[in-house]
């Protein structure tokens, strides 16, 4: 944590997602000293044994560097995806039949692609489309029966191996949770993983059906929703009341509804994460051009910048860490980008949130009172005394234009703050009656550098002190 510096801080966070280009020496280092923080492993890709080992080598540079990174392992789930390909892709031609047959482990060619199963439905018909490559390359279905689909290419383009496969139109097959995911899911438990993202959330009872699956192993680990299909959009609400987070997938978002509809869609969930003070990560191709180019282009420049001032909590880069050629130069980019976007911005995304419902709850209320109290007192910074995080979330919630730090008694708390806006944490037991905490807080604060004698400091906290759930105390204290 920096010293007197901290007001300058980057506030939205960065989320890299780890693969073979992080595996090289001295790459992971540098995305952690270049501001990652927080690490996605997307499980669809890869053997089991490959992501527990980067799990366990992130969290040893972390423990050395005292930097609480989160971890976010990201399930298969029921999205149906391309099987292997014959030298890992395949250029289709605009006109091209291909033929697509289920996925049982074969290595797939020009002459048959295999695909997942669950696109061979009972309700395909006849001049059904099906996008491959993130809707760059699209099919009308010609032929089909239970086991084949031959497909005309409206337009071609290049498809990988692994890769989602949509059917915009057609309803989702199966449970949230697939019996492929069950080996997956006790590694995250093993591993004690801080967020699980589950991909292709249709309601809010998908996210019921993972917490009781969860509590079944003896576990509670936070969910991110995936925004990535039509229905999901339409159930937001429902959604935001049940997730943690929730994941903007631009990719397969923009291969299920009009392209033209997806920066509105993106704003529109935006406002209402930020109205719940549920944190929203952006992703896929932010900066695209960067896994093979060393810069980007100046629209993937201002996509982040918009992302920024619209009020995302984080930023997710994917093929530009895990596979790109610049891995580091991407996390460096793409800090510079917002903290000149943050620097450039004189009010913030949303300063001083108004309270949505009256009457309000009091942890919210304490909350937002104690980010006007901060500025109308012109306070160096809020400290939360946050043992499960809850009250360092409410008051990100609020955007104060002052720096925001949690004092949290163990390291699992720190690593789930780190994708909240504005959020720093630091390492504080709890302390025995209020007078000690602002005594401890003060001291811990004069040590990091962060304040001076006749300084003044905003402190929120639950009483009693120590207890869950109460976030309901605001003091105001000159150092």
């Amino acid at each position: 944590m920096a010293g007197r510096d901290l007001r300058a801080g980057r506030r939205a966070k960065i989320i890299c997602t780890l693969g073979p280009s992080t595996d090289a020496d001295g790459v992971l280092e540098s995305l952690l000293a270049k501001g990652m923080d927080a690490a996605r492993l997307n499980l669809s890709f890869g053997p089991i044994e490959e992501h527990v080992a980067r799990i366990r080598r992130l969290r040893s540079l972390a423990s050395d560097k005292r930097r609480p990174v989160a971890v976010i392992v990201d399930l298969p789930g029921r999205k149906v995806r391309v099987g292997q390909i014959e030298g890992g892709e395949l250029i289709v031609e605009t006109g091209q039949m291909l033929s697509m047959v289920p996925d049982e482990g074969q290595v797939g060619n020009e002459d048959a692609l295999p695909v997942g199963h669950d696109i061979f439905h009972d309700n395909m018909a006849r001049g059904d489309r099906i996008q491959l490559a993130d809707g760059l390359v699209e099919l009308v279905v010609r032929r089909f029966d239970q086991r084949w689909i031959e497909a005309e290419a409206l337009s071609g383009g290049t498809v990988g191996a692994r890769t989602a496969v949509h059917y915009p139109g057609l309803p989702l097959n199966g449970p949230p949770l697939t019996a492929a995911d069950e080996p997956y899911l006790r590694m995250a438990v093993e591993e004690e993983v801080d967020f699980i993202a589950i991909t292709y959330v249709a309601e809010a009872t998908d996210l019921l059906h993972v917490r009781e699956r969860l509590a079944e192993m003896g576990a509670e680990i936070p969910i991110i929703a995936k925004i990535e299909r039509s229905d999901a959009f339409a159930r937001l609400d429902g959604i935001l009341q049940r997730a943690d987070a929730v994941m903007i997938r631009r990719g397969d978002l923009g291969a299920e509804i009009e392209v033209t509809r997806v920066p509105l869609v993106q704003k529109k969930i935006m406002r209402l994460a930020n109205q719940q003070g549920v944190p929203v990560i952006i992703a896929t191709q932010m900066l695209g051009s960067m896994t093979s180019a060393p810069t980007p282009t100046r629209a993937e420049a201002s996509d982040v910048a918009n992302a920024v001032v619209d009020g995302a909590d984080g930023v997710l880069l994917s093929a530009e860490t895990a596979i790109g050629r610049y891995p580091d130069a991407a996390v460096a980019m793409m800090a510079r980008i917002i903290s000149e976007t943050e620097n450039d911005q004189v009010d913030g995304p949303h300063p001083h949130a108004p309270l949505a419902d009256y009457p309000s709850p009091f942890p919210d209320v304490t909350a937002s009172i104690a980010c006007n109290a901060a500025a109308r007192t012109g306070a160096r910074l809020i400290a939360c005394f946050t043992a499960s995080g809850k009250t360092a979330k409410l008051v990100a919630k609020y955007r104060p234009q002052v720096p925001v730090i949690a004092f949290c008694p163990n390291q699992s708390t720190r690593r789930r703050l780190a994708i909240h806006w504005g959020l720093r944490s630091d390492r504080l037991e709890p302390p025995g009656n209020v007078e000690a905490m602002v005594e401890q807080v003060e001291q811990r604060l004069v040590e990091r550098d962060l304040v001076r004698k006749g300084d003044r400091v905003v402190i929120v906290y639950g009483a009693p002190v120590g207890e869950k759930g109460h976030t309901n105390s605001v003091r105001l204290h000159e150092v």
